[in-house]
């Protein structure tokens, strides 16, 4: 019960500081060992304690009193003066701020002197007009212009004497106002009464900020007797020295000095201003106020403007030395020329971004070769900034479409090349149709200026050169499109999506001399064509799909009468890694064919087991067939049907350019293979790594070796293009499928049957090899 009782007195002992104290974190008003607290505290001052507690734990409210006097639309060009513009709403001073430890005493604080130990007291106190203090039994005391921390050591010093075994505390229960005189050139010179903690630089805004040819170096302080102090408030303002800031006394006189030595910093220095000096102070001063220098600040040549006989002449000066008095009017650092020397920048949505070294590449040829672009690369339009030795710029709008806008030009100095994707040209078709009304001289609101000023970042070039842009009329759609050099309008269509179908054989040019009508695939330049326009098509229209290692798969809606050709433009061509050599064309029509084969293989072989069930010499030997029969029949029965169309049908050739598409078209271009395949009589069907010097026989040992069926004199190669390779010293390409066929002359059966039994075993492979190459 007794050490409850001593915890919650120190509890209330540690609540009474806080609040008597204002914050705790001042060294002489903080009770550094609860061990101090006496435990025989009676029920009286515990009474007392709980009613001050009560008294003084109520909500502080700090009030910022002070505004700006002004909003200026420029800074004050003398250094610091800014600083100062600032003025109070009211002339109350604000109290309730928590104390510091330089806090010192002056006329009219209120004190609390809390005693225990032997004697158990909470006495106030108040600093008369004298500066002194009456403590009851003791006598007076002065403590005026004291620190806390030097007043209660003043005071437990007199205690000791009058109280054995007795402690004490002090602590400022209200501070007084502080009256404070402001002179000299300030905006508001007067006497103010202000918060016990007022600072220097606090005052000089409370005067309402500084006149020109004001001193913010030569201030001086004049307390009530006559003695002074000068301070230099850059001390603070330049290098945050709070000392030189200092707090005022009740009865100071602020006076604000005037001074014309003011010069100039400007040039490659960090923060250029108008900035006050000192006769003591050197060049390297000047410097160090400005923040020192950039860092392509030329500090080799360094000079200053200098009056002399009413006339400004210019000197070198080096940091070490002493500033011209009276004479100097600015300080210049000049700049240091540059060489960009930098690597090249490849930059863009269309490509990948990277950085290269110049020396490795002479021209933009070399360099477009070793580039990787992206799949929706933009061909028409790619930029190319750089400089030339005298530090001129130039400027190209090239295509990669068209090689010859490029040949010919050598990397120089400061290289950047941007190039763009399809989606972002196609998806920033307001930015440029916007750019378009701007250059008509068409107004519009002030919301579509701030939207150009966000997207010309994106699109300098081709939103301040109009000309770039061609208008297109796509199935009563326009698109703007940044286009250069020579191009063909069958090109274009291949960008703008696959959707509807178009006349390739013609479009409508409009160029300055009139309109015309040329064939698609005719090539023009892009500086006599400011529109293209396309007929839709207006014959049958079909649906084909491609899909796998194009630029754009997917479903696409064309006229009767395309192309294979046609649709490999459409898909904007095959990606790098595409193997041409095994691309699977699957048609309709020859599923049905193949559908109806196995049927009718199907059938007869299902017919005549039927028949011959009831003879009884051949029946034992053709139900022993029957195990190899009958899954072949069902595995063809049950497969997805190809429709394969095989041949060497690879873009660019005159297969491709001569095979008309047909309803329900469906192309796949694979990546290239590194397997072989083989099937059929080996005792394990795989798919094994391409190894270039290995043959057949390599192949079929590693699947295991042939069954006791297969036929290995009629071994035959299924090719990624769907053609079949027979004889001897077959070579062996990624992609192959090697066919083990099974020893028909081993079937004890009917001659027919053996022919629909092997329709439907080539079926079979064939489908198996055309799986191997899409997966």
């Amino acid at each position: 019960m007794v050490l409850f009782s001593m915890m919650r007195y120190k509890l209330l002992f540690i609540s009474l500081a806080n609040i008597l104290f204002f914050s705790g974190n001042i060294h002489s008003q903080t009770i550094e060992n609860l061990e101090d607290i006496p435990e025989n505290l009676t029920q009286e001052i515990e009474s007392e304690l709980l009613k001050e507690s009560s008294k003084n734990n109520q909500e502080i409210i700090i009030e910022d009193n002070l505004a700006k006097i002004n909003e200026k639309t420029e800074p004050n060009e003398i250094f610091g003066f800014d600083f100062f513009d600032l003025k109070p709403i009211t002339k109350s001073p604000v109290l309730d701020i928590p104390l510091f430890s330089g806090y010192q005493l002056s006329y009219g604080d209120e004190l609390e002197l809390l005693l225990f130990g032997n004697e158990n007291k909470l006495i106030n106190l108040r600093v008369d007009l004298s500066g002194e203090v009456l403590i009851p039994e003791v006598g007076t005391v002065s403590l005026l212009n004291l620190s806390i921390e030097e007043a209660e050591q003043k005071v437990r010093a007199l205690l000791s004497k009058n109280f054995i075994g007795t402690s004490s505390s002090l602590a400022v229960k209200k501070p007084s106002s502080r009256k404070v005189n402001i002179i000299g050139l300030v905006k508001e010179p007067g006497t103010y009464i202000v918060n016990p903690f007022i600072t220097l630089i606090e005052a000089l805004k409370y005067a309402g900020g500084l006149e020109d040819n004001a001193s913010l170096r030569n201030i001086k302080i004049v307390n009530q007797n006559g003695e002074h102090r000068n301070i230099d408030l850059y001390d603070f303002l330049i290098d945050g020295n709070p000392l030189s800031n200092i707090n005022l006394r009740n009865g100071d006189t602020v006076v604000v000095e005037s001074t014309t030595n003011f010069v100039e910093v400007k040039g490659e220095v960090i923060r250029p201003y108008i900035y006050e000096y000192k006769n003591t102070d050197k060049y390297d001063d000047l410097i160090n106020f400005a923040k020192g220098f950039k860092r392509n600040a030329n500090t080799e040549n360094l000079f200053a403007d200098i009056l002399l006989n009413q006339t400004i002449v210019s000197r070198n000066f080096s940091l070490d030395t002493f500033v011209d008095n009276d004479a100097i009017v600015s300080v210049y650092v000049g700049k240091n020329a540059f060489k960009n020397q930098a690597g090249i920048k490849v930059k863009g949505t269309g490509v990948k971004e990277q950085t290269f070294e110049k020396k490795s590449y002479k021209s933009v040829v070399d360099l477009i070769e070793i580039l990787d672009f992206s799949d929706d690369l933009y061909p028409f339009y790619f930029e190319l900034t750089q400089n030339d030795k005298l530090g001129k710029k130039e400027i190209f709008s090239l295509s990669i479409a068209d090689q010859d806008s490029y040949k010919d030009i050598q990397i120089k100095e400061n290289v950047t090349l941007r190039f763009f994707s399809i989606n972002e040209i196609l998806s920033n078709q307001d930015s440029l149709n916007l750019n378009l009304d701007l250059s008509e001289g068409i107004n519009r609101p002030y919301e579509y200026s701030d939207f150009f000023e966000e997207k010309i970042q994106d699109f300098a070039r081709i939103l301040l050169t109009p000309d770039l842009l061609k208008t297109i009329y796509l199935n009563n759609e326009r698109y703007l499109l940044p286009i250069v050099h020579t191009f063909s309008p069958i090109e274009i269509v291949s960008i703008l999506g696959n959707y509807v179908a178009f006349d390739y054989s013609s479009a409508s040019i409009q160029t300055k001399a009139g309109s015309r009508l040329i064939s698609s695939q005719t090539l023009i330049n892009s500086a006599d064509v400011f529109q293209i326009s396309y007929l839709v098509e207006q014959s049958p229209k079909i649906t084909v799909s491609i899909s796998g290692e194009v630029k754009r798969p997917g479903q696409y809606v064309v006229s009767s009468g395309s192309t294979l050709q046609d649709l490999y433009d459409l898909a904007g061509g095959e990606k790098e890694g595409a193997h041409e050599k095994g691309i699977i064309f699957s048609r309709e029509s020859i599923k049905e064919k193949e559908r109806n084969s196995i049927l009718t293989a199907r059938k007869l072989i299902l017919d005549q087991f039927i028949s011959s069930s009831n003879n009884a010499t051949s029946s034992s030997a053709q139900n022993s067939d029957l195990e190899f029969i009958i899954p072949l029949i069902d595995e063809a029965s049950n497969s997805n049907f190809i429709g394969r169309l095989v041949g060497d049908i690879q873009p660019g050739g005159e297969n491709a350019a001569s095979l008309v598409l047909e309803e329900g078209d469906s192309i796949t271009v694979p990546p290239i293979p590194n397997y072989v395949g083989i099937a059929g009589e080996v005792k394990n069907n795989a798919t094994i790594n391409y190894k270039g010097s290995y043959d057949i026989n390599d192949y079929i040992g590693m699947s295991g070796g042939y069954t006791d069926y297969a036929n290995k004199s009629d071994v035959y190669v299924i090719s990624s293009n769907g053609l079949t390779k027979t004889g001897r010293n077959i070579i062996i390409e990624p992609g192959d499928t090697i066919i083990v066929p099974r020893d028909m002359d081993k079937l004890q059966t009917l001659p027919y049957i053996l022919t629909a039994t092997s329709i439907l075993s080539n079926l079979a492979f064939s489908a198996a090899s055309i799986n191997a190459v899409r997966n």
